[in-house]
């Protein structure tokens, strides 16, 4: 006879790989590669109460979504694949009906033909960028966990696209309210809400100042990232690259 399991969620008894009460999928497998690319087959854009219980405990509890992934649990919550689909198509919106620039974030890329800027968004390009570099630096600040690399990208991307997407309709909505508000805020805003909320998923304890200070040690290692990964390209050419906000 197989033995009960309790359901990450609801914490009813499971047997067998459904939860009869909420639909969650249990797998109990680790996480792996294989398993990320069986997941862009899948239907993303479905109107179904995961896409809110999501967005929902992302915000109030992002560590209980994020270790009921790394677990092997599915089809309750959106996966980060899925997460990540739908920032993009929400950027892509923002690109064409409101501005070029991402986030109030600016990227000029020297050498770039016409045709080429027609298909290519050096904003989307640089925000893609930030997805390994600030799984990196988690890496780097909470190495002692022993937390695979896989599952610092996961979480990352997880927040990445929560925060994408919260900002960049927050502040498309800001704009048509106010006008032209600050740009730099809404980079501010998405990386305050990323590097809070990762410090929240990592940080063992709960108290606030740890949270605080595994925040501000993230920062100060994704920035010292930033400088030098500028300074390499700085050296192959001065004029590559030119980031501002609009």
């Amino acid at each position: 006879m197989n033995k009960a399991k309790k359901c990450s969620v609801c914490q009813t008894d499971v047997i067998g790989l459904y939860c009869y009460n909420c639909g969650q999928k249990i797998t109990g497998r680790r996480l792996s590669f294989k398993e990320i690319l069986a997941e862009l087959t899948e239907g993303i854009f479905s109107i179904e109460r995961s896409l809110i219980a999501t967005f929902y405990h992302l915000l109030i509890k992002p560590k209980q979504v994020v270790e009921n992934y790394w677990a092997g649990n599915r089809n309750y919550y959106y996966s980060p694949v899925k997460m990540l689909t739908l920032a993009l198509f929400v950027i892509g919106i923002h690109l064409v009906f409101v501005d070029k620039d991402i986030l109030g974030v600016s990227v000029n890329m020297n050498g770039i033909s016409k045709e080429m800027s027609a298909i290519f968004s050096p904003q989307l390009f640089f925000m893609v960028l930030m997805l390994p570099l600030i799984s990196f630096t988690t890496y780097i600040t909470y190495f002692k966990q022993k937390h695979n690399a896989l599952e610092h990208l996961t979480s990352v991307t997880y927040l990445f696209a929560f925060w994408a997407v919260v900002i960049t309709v927050f502040w498309d909505l800001l704009e048509l309210i106010l006008g032209n508000p600050e740009s730099i805020g809404a980079f501010a805003l998405f990386s305050l809400g990323l590097f809070i909320w990762t410090a929240r998923i990592f940080t063992r304890s709960a108290k606030w100042y740890r949270i605080v200070l595994n925040t501000l040690a993230e920062f100060f290692i994704f920035c010292f990232l930033i400088i030098s990964l500028v300074g390499i390209l700085y050296l192959f050419d001065p004029n590559t690259l030119d980031v501002s906000d609009s």
